[in-house]
């Protein structure tokens, strides 16, 4: 038994010059403005990530220009990749909440809805939960630099 101090956190560059750790999280909360038009919709969730990865959420339009998500997921759902869904219209004004649904919807037709199956995949979640650990990669459009995002923890207007 060996009593030593911990090692500090591996470092992860971002983009902008930014760093984060394992420990590190960021956050969004849905409003209440959108929760009363049905829900976040992917283009403004989209949007909000990539406030976020710009330096500090700057609010300045060149920066968040040169800025994308480059894929979204929940666990081992890919709920939105830049190369398959840019252009999509009905995914990006689709609500998050819905197309979260869509992706455990089929999954469950993926692995043909038995419980057994289901309890293999090591990975439970509801539509219905209030809050979402999501990671996201984003990639500045110039450079084609890609970067991976501390857990983006989603939170369902209650």
């Amino acid at each position: 038994f060996a009593f030593t101090a911990p090692l500090p956190a591996e470092i992860t560059p971002g983009l902008n010059g930014k760093e984060y750790t394992l420990w590190d999280q960021l956050s969004i909360a849905e409003s209440k403005k959108a929760a009363d038009k049905g829900g976040l919709t992917v283009k403004a969730l989209l949007k909000r990530i990539c406030k976020l990865a710009a330096s500090g959420g700057t609010e300045d339009e060149a920066s968040l220009d040169n800025i994308q998500v480059a894929s979204l997921s929940l666990g081992p759902y890919l709920l939105y990749a830049n190369f398959l869904h840019e252009d999509d219209r009905t995914l990006l004004k689709s609500t998050i909440w819905d197309t979260i649904q869509e992706a455990l919807d089929s999954d469950d037709e993926d692995i043909g809805g038995r419980e057994e199956d289901k309890e293999t995949v090591g990975f439970a979640v509801s539509s219905q939960d209030a809050v979402f650990d999501l990671t996201a990669v984003v990639e500045e459009v110039e450079t084609g630099e890609e970067a991976e995002l501390p857990v983006i923890r989603l939170r369902r207007f209650q």
